[in-house]
C-alpha cells in the first residue's frame, strides 16, 4: 500500500483500487505482485514449505530455499 499511495499521492480508495488494477507491479516480502482486474495476483509464484525436525522451512523455489526438500519423508511416529 505504501508503494501505491506514494505513486498516486492519494488515500482515495477509488484511486487506490484503480492503481492496483492497472497492471503495475509492486514489490512485497514474497516477491512481485501484479493484480488483474478482479484482484488476483498474476505475478505470484508458488512457495512450498516443508516441516523438518519440527520447524517449517521454504524448500521451493530453490532460490530463497533455506532447506533441501526431504523426499521421501520419514515415516511419522
Amino acid at each position: 500500500m505504501q508503494q501505491v499511495i506514494g505513486k498516486i499521492q492519494s488515500l482515495d480508495n477509488t484511486k487506490i483500487l484503480a492503481e492496483l488494477h492497472s497492471g503495475s507491479t509492486y514489490s512485497s516480502l514474497q516477491g512481485p505482485v501484479t493484480f488483474d482486474d478482479v484482484g488476483e495476483n498474476i505475478a505470484a509464484k508458488a512457495l512450498i514449505f516443508q516441516c523438518q525436525n519440527g520447524q517449517f522451512f521454504p524448500v521451493y523455489p530453490t532460490v530463497g530455499a533455506t532447506a533441501k526438500s526431504e523426499y521421501p519423508k520419514a515415516v511419522w511416529p
